[in-house]
């Protein structure tokens, strides 16, 4: 590899190593070589994967992407100071497009859950490459979710114009029977995040399995394994709470014209609401009413100036929290923290459910003059 790397130079950068770490189909792949496709990003190299469609799957410690799991919580570390994700020339790759193609079969009611976490996958790994094919990644099926996608390629926290997290306990199959590696609830991963953090912490914040279940979305392709999507409070052990920490790239500080959007499961009858820090002072939004359609709704607040300091609740110094105000637990699948352009937001807070249904990314309707670094290479068009 140093030798390739070499006889390229400065334009190193454009070599891409095709492959794994922790490689699982060598039968007598030495344990030594675990880390073989890190080594070559360290070389100076890019990385593509090409089956992040089974988004659970052997894609939770990959030291190639800067991507590990926290042995202490089971929840997922980035790494954006990792040489890969620093350098913007390098190929930060992935492809989407075996859902009902490569011999994998996913029937249509799961179709847009395949689509959409592989993508959210795809983002969490800091990909800014990313082969589609027209047909087979549904590109005009969802072309809402898929302009978000072509927007949030290659951004880094510094440039990003939103941080989300989707909330979820998933299994990484891979890892059953795997000893190198242990965390608690393993094989079980907690949460996709990018530049917004989910942490449960003692003192009321702690979090349980959503009640929503996914397994069996590759036909007989086990790999995937169990996914409890959404994580609830637990009121019953004292913990009302979810506690968010925007990372401080992103932003730090007072700023001003932000939304903050949850979607939630209309569930069984009780309320919630946002705590929230502006001007050093501790203010909770209006709260939302959910009620029992078991549907998914997005409540959307808009604050002409909010502070994000770490200083939210002490001893747990969140950004801002979900507070579940009600008497029977909440469900919440998916926060976005989005910067606004100036003069988008109305002054005060407001909830707006009317975009409601299973559709969990919004439109991108109210983001202007985003600039983006973008390649989608399809394989019957290329989009740039």
């Amino acid at each position: 590899m140093q030798d390739l790397v070499d006889i390229f130079g400065p334009y190193s950068y454009k070599l891409v190593y095709t492959g794994e770490d922790y490689p699982f189909d060598v039968d007598s792949w030495p344990s030594a070589k675990n880390l073989l496709a890190r080594d070559a990003v360290s070389k100076g190299m890019g990385i593509r994967n090409g089956i992040t469609e089974i988004f659970n799957f052997h894609l939770s410690q990959i030291p190639a992407y800067g991507v590990t799991i926290d042995t202490s919580t089971g929840y997922l570390n980035f790494n954006k100071t990792w040489l890969l994700q620093s350098n913007p020339n390098r190929v930060i790759g992935t492809e989407n497009e075996c859902y009902n193609d490569c011999g994998f079969t996913v029937a249509s009611a799961n179709i847009y859950y395949a689509v959409k976490m592989s993508n959210l996958k795809a983002l969490q790994m800091g990909v800014n490459w990313l082969y589609l094919v027209a047909s087979s990644s549904y590109l005009t099926t969802y072309p809402d979710f898929y302009k978000w996608i072509r927007y949030s390629l290659g951004k880094q926290s510094t440039t990003a114009f939103d941080a989300w997290a989707t909330l979820r306990n998933a299994q990484d199959t891979f890892w059953i029977y795997d000893n190198s590696l242990n965390w608690p609830g393993k094989p079980y991963i907690k949460n996709l995040e990018t530049n917004l953090l989910q942490r449960d912490i003692k003192g009321g914040a702690y979090t349980k399995n959503g009640s929503t279940k996914k397994t069996n979305i590759y036909g007989g392709n086990s790999d995937l394994g169990i996914s409890y999507e959404g994580r609830q409070t637990d009121l019953a052990t004292g913990n009302n709470t979810m506690s968010f920490f925007v990372d401080d790239d992103f932003s730090f500080g007072t700023i001003t014209n932000v939304q903050i959007k949850v979607t939630y499961l209309d569930l069984q009858a009780t309320q919630w609401l946002i705590r929230y820090k502006d001007n050093n002072i501790v203010s909770n939004t209006s709260s939302v009413t959910v009620g029992t359609t078991n549907t998914y709704y997005t409540a959307t607040f808009n604050f002409t100036s909010i502070q994000f300091s770490n200083s939210i609740s002490t001893g747990r110094n969140a950004d801002f929290e979900i507070i579940n105000t009600g008497s029977k637990d909440i469900e919440i699948l998916f926060v976005r923290v989005v910067k606004l352009s100036p003069g988008t937001t109305p002054s005060g807070s407001n909830i707006d459910s009317s975009g409601g249904g299973n559709k969990d990314v919004p439109n991108e309707t109210s983001i202007l003059s985003i600039s983006f670094i973008l390649i989608l290479l399809l394989s019957s068009l290329i989009l740039i």
